[in-house]
C-alpha cells in the first residue's frame, strides 16, 4: 500500500462536519415545526422558512425591550404575512425577556458616558521597562521587514529603492493600523489615531531611508 502511494484516511474532520451537520438539520427543524404548524403545507413550507431565516433585521435597543426589525428578500403574500405576523408574535410571548440588570445597562449606555477603563499592576510605571519593549518591539517590525525584502526582492542593489518602499509599508502598517482598530471598537477618538498615524508615518520613513541607505 505504501509502494502504491496510498494514505490512510483520517474520519475525525469527516465524523466532526457530520456531527454539525444533523445538529444544525435538528436545529432548524425545531424551528420549523411552529411554522408547519401555522402554514400548512408540506410542499415548499422548508422554501418559505428558509427565505425568513435569511432575512437581514435591525436591531433597535429600547430601555425595556429590544426590538428586531426583519427585512425579508423576498415579497410575501398578505396570507403568508399574517402567517409569518402570528408566528413571531408567539415568539415574543414565549421569548426570554431581559433581566433587571440588562435593562439597567442598556438605561447606562443610553444616558451616557460611555467608557473604557485599561487597569495596569500596582505600583510606578518603570519607564526602563516600556522603553526597552518597544525597542525590542521595533527591532521585530524590522526584522520582519528585512525579511519580506530579501525574499521578494533579492540583495542586490538595483533594487535598494523597491526594498525601501516595501519596509516604509511594512513599518507603517505595523506600528499604525493597530490604533484604527482601537477607534472602530474601544471608542478612540479619530483624531488621536490620525496622531498615532502620522507618527508611523515618520517611523517607515525612517526605516525605509536607512533600509536604502544600508541595502547591499
Amino acid at each position: 500500500m505504501i509502494a502504491a502511494s496510498m494514505v490512510r484516511m483520517e474520519p475525525q474532520s469527516k465524523r466532526l462536519m457530520d456531527t454539525l451537520r444533523v445538529t444544525v438539520r435538528k436545529l432548524f427543524h425545531r424551528a420549523l415545526e411552529p411554522f408547519k404548524k401555522a402554514y400548512d403545507n408540506y410542499r415548499d413550507d422548508h422554501d418559505y422558512f428558509r427565505q425568513l431565516t435569511r432575512s437581514s433585521a435591525v436591531l433597535e435597543m429600547g430601555t425595556e425591550r429590544v426590538t428586531v426589525h426583519l427585512m425579508p428578500k423576498v415579497n410575501y403574500s398578505p396570507q403568508m404575512q399574517r402567517i409569518i405576523g402570528g408566528l413571531l408574535e408567539q415568539v415574543n410571548q414565549q421569548g426570554p425577556a431581559l433581566d433587571v440588570v440588562s435593562i439597567i445597562m442598556l438605561k447606562k449606555y443610553r444616558e451616557g458616558p460611555v467608557g473604557h477603563i485599561v487597569l495596569a499592576p500596582t505600583g510606578a510605571p518603570n519607564m526602563g521597562k516600556h522603553l526597552g519593549l518597544w525597542f525590542l518591539w521595533t527591532l521585530v517590525i524590522a526584522a520582519v521587514a528585512a525579511f519580506l525584502a530579501t525574499r521578494l526582492l533579492g540583495l542586490d542593489h538595483s533594487h535598494a529603492r523597491a526594498a525601501a518602499k516595501l519596509v516604509g509599508a511594512v513599518t507603517f502598517i505595523a506600528h499604525g493600523f493597530g490604533t484604527m482598530q482601537e477607534s472602530i471598537w474601544t471608542a478612540r477618538p479619530w483624531s488621536s489615531s490620525a496622531k498615532y498615524l502620522l507618527d508611523a508615518a515618520l517611523y517607515a520613513a525612517g526605516s525605509g531611508f536607512v533600509f536604502f541607505w544600508l541595502w547591499p
